[in-house]
């Protein structure tokens, strides 16, 4: 075995291990969402939810603003699949939302830090 496949199969593991984190962070944030919303369901749904919000949110943060595309389709995806309102689809994904604002200023806040001005920073991660 060569040092590609070695580095190919690690880096395949670690996009896995990423995905799987990635994937039960939004479980726990959809779970959290729906309890503050007071929603009336089972882990089982939340989980179809989460994955479908997940998948979709890291196909369309491809795009630019994708970020904020993102939680407007799953603030939809919770109104459609729970079959609520749209201010308790958008009270589903608030634990998200906060959490996504502070990852956003720490990373600012760490980009500014290194050197650079807080326009290309914040340009850096948002686009």
């Amino acid at each position: 075995m060569n040092t590609f496949e070695i580095i190919a199969g690690l880096s395949a593991v670690f996009i896995i291990i990423i995905f799987l984190i990635g994937l039960i962070l939004q479980i726990v944030l959809t779970y959290l969402g729906v309890k503050l919303a007071k929603i009336d369901t089972n882990l089982a749904n939340i989980t179809k939810v989460s994955l479908i919000k997940y998948i979709i949110g890291i196909i369309i943060s491809y795009v630019p603003l994708g970020i904020f595309i993102s939680y407007i389709v799953s603030v939809y995806i919770n109104k459609r699949y729970f079959n609520t309102s749209w201010k308790k689809g958008l009270i589903v994904e608030l634990p998200s939302l906060i959490l996504g604002v502070i990852i956003i200023i720490l990373a600012i806040i760490a980009l500014v830090y290194s050197g650079q001005d807080i326009y290309s920073a914040t340009m850096e991660l948002l686009y």
